[in-house]
């Protein structure tokens, strides 16, 4: 398998399939597709927009599923990532799903070199179940016609979301019931590695476990 990076831009069907057919001549058993920022990122340009398939759009679905049959075709396996790039998020995420940080009520990270550059969209709150069932219904939706077929693989390849002080809706109450006593007590010196910060941020850092598990 080799990972295939889709830069943001007009993806066509003759290119798809011309990869395709390159990869299984060179002996190549699949790919994993990745949708990334368009090449003009790189040089941090925000003023010229590169023409491209909308994020999730019937056109963007299309060029998708082209790539899922070329795949079956030629017996290549064919998974995606299930977001445009890492960390999961899009435009489309609102506010109160976004990230959180324990320190910060007003702060959400951001996602800011997607499909969608130059604009800005909310990461994912990944702890948040209700959160991520809304943002699957989105992205799985535009996924589901090229899921037919072969068995395709779904996956996060690399979370890199901003762990410290991360937090979500009902987390310092369960956190609570679990070891007994209030984190906030605690937040401003959580990274300390004097005691008891110490033994708080394993405590912390288990429920943290415990949410990204569950």
């Amino acid at each position: 398998m080799v990972r295939w990076w889709w830069f943001a831009s007009e993806i066509k069907p003759a290119d798809i399939t011309d990869n395709l057919v390159w990869l299984k001549k060179n002996g190549f058993g699949g790919v994993e597709i990745a949708w990334v920022y368009p090449l003009n990122r790189i040089k941090k340009d925000t003023v010229n927009y590169t023409p491209r398939q909308q994020w999730l759009s019937p056109e963007w679905t299309e060029m998708v599923v082209c790539a899922k049959k070329c795949a079956d075709s030629l017996e290549l396996g064919c998974d995606f990532t299930f977001g445009s790039l890492w960390p999961f998020g899009d435009v489309k995420v609102p506010f109160g799903e976004a990230t959180m940080n324990m320190t910060n009520p007003k702060w959400r990270q951001e996602i800011i070199a997607s499909w969608d550059y130059p604009k800005k969209g909310f990461v994912l709150d990944h702890l948040n179940k209700e959160a991520f069932l809304h943002y699957a219904d989105r992205t799985g939706n535009a996924l589901k016609p090229a899921l037919k077929g072969s068995i395709s693989g779904i996956f996060c390849d690399s979370w890199e979301v901003e762990t410290k002080f991360l937090t979500t809706p009902g987390f310092d109450e369960r956190f609570q019931m679990h070891y007994g006593y209030l984190l906030k007590d605690y937040a401003d010196s959580l990274y300390s590695e004097n005691e008891p910060y110490r033994s708080v941020r394993y405590d912390y850092m288990k429920l943290l476990s415990a949410y990204v598990i569950g």
